[in-house]
C-alpha cells in the first residue's frame, strides 16, 4: 500500500469518527459538537504526527544508525564540558 492510500484511509476514518460522534452524542448541541470535533481532529493529528514515517525522520534515523559513534562522542563532550564548566 502506498502512502497516499494510507492517508486516504486515515482521512476517511477521521470523517467517519466525527460523523458517528456527531450523530450518536451531539445531535442538537452545536457548541458541544464543535468542541468534540476539534478534539477528535487534534487526537487524530497527534497520532498521525507520532506514528507517520516522514522522510526527514527516516533520514535522521539512518544517520544515527550509520554514525552512532559521533552521537556518543557528542554526548560525552557535552557531559565533560558541562562538568568542567561546573567546576570553574
Amino acid at each position: 500500500m502506498g502512502i497516499r492510500t494510507i492517508v486516504a484511509i486515515y482521512v476517511v476514518l477521521l470523517a467517519a469518527t466525527v460523523f458517528a460522534v456527531d450523530v450518536l452524542f451531539f445531535r442538537n448541541q452545536s457548541r458541544e459538537r464543535l468542541i468534540a470535533n476539534i478534539g477528535i481532529v487534534l487526537v487524530f493529528a497527534a497520532f498521525y504526527s507520532k506514528y507517520s514515517n516522514h522522510p526527514q525522520q527516516r533520514a535522521q534515523r539512518a544517520n544515527r544508525e550509520r554514525l552512532p559513534h559521533l552521537y556518543v562522542l557528542h554526548d560525552v563532550y557535552l557531559v565533560v564540558h558541562t562538568e568542567n564548566a561546573a567546576q570553574r
